[in-house]
């Protein structure tokens, strides 16, 4: 081939790659499925811290007892959490229970990591650190829980220790159930033999559900599920009698309380 030829494929091959450069990009429409919301995380964090100082010279020795439980909600907005438990006893010595909480957006876990810390000194303050444990990371799942159980003693004479037994539980919450519900009769559908259709329709209220299930009261067994972000749905095939229904929003693993029913 020519050196001249060559120059016109070479332009030919520039302007169609200009031109589709150019070219407005293609939408599919209708073939992605819906995003679904962030899922609320529930940690609840619950146990007991025992503090113990043993008598002594200034000190006529005690056992103080903490109980806890706190909840805590993370998301992918709010990934991180901590919590310091402190207990004196007897004036002179100090535990420290403290707890950090962090989600994993990935894969939905919730990393917990926990320390607890022994100190002696006047007024429980943190001058003198006599020992601090600091127990491996975990990855507490959806539906599972991380138990601990810590121990820290003092170096100096005597008997003076911090004890901790709790428990770290992980759930997703519970989505709130749809509002304003209501039931239309739709006009006769001729290819269902006179039959008539019924839109259900609700307000979705819940930032996190994994879907909607609908249900038709007159047998309870009959239910209907919609993904994510759904407003509606038609009950087909239904016939002139009162027809009544409720929906609910579905978590993972808990689904809302169910609407009240509503009629047509």
């Amino acid at each position: 081939m020519p050196c001249s030829d060559f120059g016109e494929v070479d332009m030919r091959l520039a302007s169609y790659l200009v031109t589709g450069a150019l070219l407005p990009p293609i939408i599919f429409m209708g073939m992605a499925e819906e995003a679904e919301a962030a899922t609320t995380h529930v940690v609840t964090v619950r146990g007991r811290l025992s503090v113990h100082d043993s008598p002594g010279v200034f000190a006529g020795g005690e056992t103080k007892h903490r109980y806890f439980n706190r909840t805590f909600k993370l998301g992918h907005a709010n990934t991180r959490a901590s919590w310091g438990i402190p207990v004196c006893a007897d004036g002179e010595t100090l535990g420290e229970l403290r707890i950090r909480l962090r989600l994993n957006s990935l894969d939905e876990t919730v990393t917990t990591n926990v320390s607890l810390a022994l100190y002696e000194w006047v007024e429980c303050d943190h001058t003198d650190l006599e020992d601090k444990f600091s127990a491996p990371s975990r990855e507490v799942v959806n539906g599972g829980r991380g138990d601990y159980n810590l121990t820290v003693k003092s170096r100096e004479p005597g008997n003076d220790w911090a004890y901790a037994l709790f428990s770290v539980t992980h759930d997703f919450a519970a989505p709130v159930e749809p509002t304003d519900v209501t039931v239309t009769r739709q006009p006769p559908d001729r290819t269902e033999r006179g039959l008539r259709h019924i839109r259900i329709e609700w307000q979705d209220s819940s930032a996190d559900e994994k879907g909607y299930e609908i249900q038709n009261i007159a047998n309870p067994g009959s239910t209907r599920r919609v993904g994510p972000n759904r407003t509606f749905y038609d009950w087909a095939a239904l016939g002139r009698g009162l027809a009544c229904f409720r929906v609910r929003a579905l978590g993972d693993p808990t689904p809302s309380d169910w609407s009240a029913l509503v009629c047509a």
